[in-house]
């Protein structure tokens, strides 16, 4: 059973198997509902599995490193580059995996150009998520 308490705002989905509540601080009344339903579409959307990249259990982390590093040195086009270089592609496929899983990281789905934690500071008023659930029948 989940128990939310404060600001938040919600969305059910138009198939009405999935929906999410998003419960955020900084905001309160209309603001709050509005930024909260659309934070919620967000997260049906995107399905994020953390809010933080802190979140994301360092085995995860581990696991997925070593399969962006055996990746990269099986790929023919990367024999001749220099280690850094590698270094910096595996930075940034590390950057995408965060992305697709941490809510505050991933783009926004109205205008991906912008991350969620950006949506909210252009939201302003200091909102922030508090915490999130994304709900699916069956699941």
């Amino acid at each position: 059973m989940l128990r939310f308490e404060g600001a938040f705002g919600y969305y059910i989905h138009h198939d009405s198997k999935q929906g999410a509540v998003v419960v955020l601080e900084g905001v309160e009344g209309e603001k709050a509902r509005e930024l909260g339903k659309d934070l919620s579409m967000h997260v049906v959307f995107a399905k994020p599995h953390y809010m933080t990249r802190e979140q994301v259990p360092a085995e995860d982390v581990q696991k997925e490193k070593k399969f962006v590093q055996e990746k990269l040195k099986e790929d023919p086009k990367n024999a001749k580059k220099p280690d850094q270089i590698l270094e910096k592609i595996a930075e940034g496929q590390m950057q995408k995996f965060y992305g697709e899983r941490c809510l505050l990281e991933q783009p926004y789905f109205r205008e991906n150009k912008v991350t969620v934690a950006e949506q909210l500071k252009q939201a302003g008023g200091g909102a922030k998520i508090r915490s999130f659930a994304l709900l699916q029948v069956g699941k």
